[in-house]
């Protein structure tokens, strides 16, 4: 999926021809699209890394040393991933671990970069294209001030974005942790 051809398929719901639509139009559909790719993204947890990190000598690490732009750490573990660690992201934009190990593995979802060119590659599943279609229509229905109608696409949107969230968490695997001072 590239950003034309969702574009495209925005406009061709609306009854628009892709080919003969003001560029002010497309702009519009294109920054709706971006907004849902991201939101979309972080509700799916779809783009997640793994940085090996070296701390440094106060257990430490910046956030610049990862290799992708940050939007939310999801975990820290030993090098050999058994073992998660407790960690505090300071006000300096550093993280410190509580961990004498200088090798570490930082698990976390990234922000991916914007569609700018209409051949952009929508890296999301196919199953998310609708969300990006209903985002898409919101923006040109509000562009033309059909309230109605943009209403009613974004709370098609909405749905989605549930539908998504509880379809990612379903096939994340479930994090169980044992109170050893209750046995």
């Amino acid at each position: 999926m590239t950003l034309q051809e969702i574009r495209n398929a925005v406009l061709e719901r609306v009854d628009e021809d892709p080919n003969d639509v003001e560029d002010m139009i497309k702009n519009i559909v294109n920054r709706a699209i971006n907004d849902a790719y991201l939101e979309i993204a972080r509700v799916t947890k779809s783009f997640i890394q793994k940085d090996n990190i070296t701390l440094n000598d106060e257990f430490k690490f910046s956030l610049s040393q990862l290799t992708k732009p940050l939007d939310k750490i999801l975990k820290i573990t030993n090098s050999n991933e058994n073992i998660e660690l407790n960690y505090i992201i300071n006000e300096d934009n550093t993280v410190q671990v509580a961990r004498l190990d200088k090798q570490v593995k930082v698990f976390y979802t990234y922000i991916p970069n914007e569609l700018v060119a209409d051949t952009d590659v929508i890296n999301l599943d196919v199953r998310y294209k609708e969300g990006l279609i209903y985002k898409g229509m919101v923006a040109y229905y509000s562009y033309l001030r059909k309230i109605d109608h943009a209403t009613l696409f974004l709370n098609l949107y909405q749905q989605k974005l549930r539908d998504y969230k509880s379809y990612a968490l379903s096939k994340m695997p479930r994090k169980f942790k044992i109170n050893y001072n209750a046995l």
